[in-house]
């Protein structure tokens, strides 16, 4: 396959957008697809018209809401925590200080 603009040349790829066959020095690689000359221009063109209307910043407000309900409120905070200290902590010196009260 030959290239479309050099007869002599032969293609090395087609352009993803038009499908010529273009060479080397015909192609222009953006990542891993190949464009033409002419193609990748207008790309270049669209992308710097939509930039151009894009300049403004885009800002976007949200809420953030919590799912708390009030029945909850009476509920008491970190009371897991403590009737696990005292089991933890307490709970063996009581059955110490029983045991020893009994042998003595």
């Amino acid at each position: 396959m030959k290239c479309q603009n050099h007869e002599k040349k032969n293609a090395i790829g087609t352009c993803v957008d038009c499908g010529g066959p273009f060479c080397a020095d015909c192609t222009v690689k953006a990542g891993r697809k190949n464009r033409c000359k002419e193609c990748a221009s207008e790309q270049i063109k669209e992308h710097q018209s939509n930039k151009k209307s894009s300049d403004q910043p885009n800002i976007v407000v949200t809420q953030q809401t919590t799912n708390h309900s009030n029945s909850d409120s009476h509920k008491l905070r970190g009371s897991g925590f403590w009737l696990c200290f005292w089991i933890i902590v307490f709970w063996p010196i009581a059955i110490v200080y029983y045991f020893m009260r009994r042998w003595s």
